[in-house]
């Protein structure tokens, strides 16, 4: 098996492993906030304009306008993370990704299409109501496309024992991943994990809006709720599927072999819990900003544990032929302290930039 795995690359590492594996997983948490509104959105505007009613239009109008800004905050913080994956596990992940070459290079045409298409419903879409809806669809199924090629990547990187076998069959670049038991639960995960966190984040709005819209507020904080509750719901089976799809080896390393994976691994099971909990009681509740805050924070510190669960099985299962610790590391540190200035700076410029937008934003 080892045979078809390219070496590591030959330059060393500017700073210690630990460092950027955490940079890894801040950027990727980020990322995947943003990422799941956009494709959560996609997912849930479509499903509001199904309702065909004034309610639905609303809702859906409100997620349309958010979605141009929500596409490019995914991408901007999607390279950060997709970088550094590549300084670790590069030699895996340039080869999955030439074994699946047509797919993976046609995510940009696609993320164009669908970029264009949500600017066009956000600012035009109401002159043109003969599209509008298809609009919609354009949208969510180029970012399903999307999502279903990483899945396709990120798990194909993980099974080098199968790689000769694939390329052999069609080197052609476009085959798929399909052999892998965990390629159908790991996407079903992600997309429920999407709408979850979408469901929330407008569950969230609602509920800061009651006191100032009684009707409007309550009618965002009920339909967010649902849409969180219900996929969350769903995700204790998929999750379960996920985890009896992976070896045996991987799945003992949270049963107690190592400390660290089982905290992480029982973290992400009894967060949502309280997510669940707190998002059901505030959707009659008086005054239902307190709960839905306590939600969403449980809701937060569940997608930092499960990026810490998706970070062990990924090293786990390429532990045969990747040790990152023997990577050759040659610190530069002026270059890493500038990196790190640069970008909290970034960060704390796109919270300040958020926080106009909000600012500015009217209620629908």
């Amino acid at each position: 098996m080892n045979s078809v795995v390219p070496l590591p690359d030959v330059l060393p590492l500017p700073g210690p492993v630990w460092l950027f594996k955490t940079l890894l997983q801040l950027t990727f948490v980020i990322h995947l906030l943003f990422m799941n509104f956009t494709l959560g959105g996609a997912i849930l505007a479509v499903a509001s304009r199904l309702r065909r009613n004034d309610e639905g239009r609303r809702l859906a109008r409100w997620i349309e306008t958010k979605l141009p800004t929500a596409v490019a905050m995914t991408v901007v913080f999607g390279v950060a993370p997709l970088l550094f994956v590549q300084v670790l596990y590069g030699n895996l992940l340039y080869t999955s990704s030439i074994l699946i070459a047509w797919p993976w290079w046609l995510v940009i045409p696609a993320l164009i299409v669908a970029y264009y298409a949500a600017y066009a419903q956000a600012f035009k879409g109401e002159r043109y109501s003969g599209v509008y809806h298809v609009l919609g669809w354009v949208i969510l199924l180029g970012l399903l496309a999307i999502s279903h090629v990483f899945v396709h990547n990120m798990s194909l990187m993980l099974r080098p024992s199968s790689w000769a076998a694939i390329y052999h069959g069609d080197p052609s670049g476009l085959n798929g991943n399909y052999g892998d038991p965990s390629l159908w639960p790991r996407y079903l995960h992600f997309l429920l994990a999407a709408v979850a966190v979408c469901g929330m984040m407008i569950a969230w709005v609602g509920a800061q809006r009651v006191k100032r819209d009684e009707a409007d507020g309550r009618g965002m904080l009920h339909f967010g709720s649902m849409w969180f509750l219900i996929p969350t719901g769903l995700q204790y089976l998929v999750g379960t599927w996920f985890l009896l799809s992976l070896p045996r080896e991987v799945i003992l390393f949270f049963m107690g072999k190592s400390v660290g994976a089982t905290v992480a691994f029982i973290a992400s099971i009894i967060l949502p819990l309280g997510a669940l909990m707190t998002a059901a009681m505030a959707i009659r509740h008086p005054q239902p900003q307190r709960l839905m805050n306590v939600a969403a924070a449980h809701l937060l510190g569940t997608i930092v544990a499960m990026v810490f669960v998706r970070d062990i099985v990924r090293d786990r299962m390429l532990a045969p032929v990747l040790d990152l610790h023997s990577l050759k590391v040659q610190s530069q540190t002026g270059v890493l302290v500038l990196f790190v200035v640069l970008l909290l700076m970034g960060l704390a410029t796109v919270a300040w930039m958020l926080r106009v937008y909000a600012a500015r934003s009217k209620p629908s």
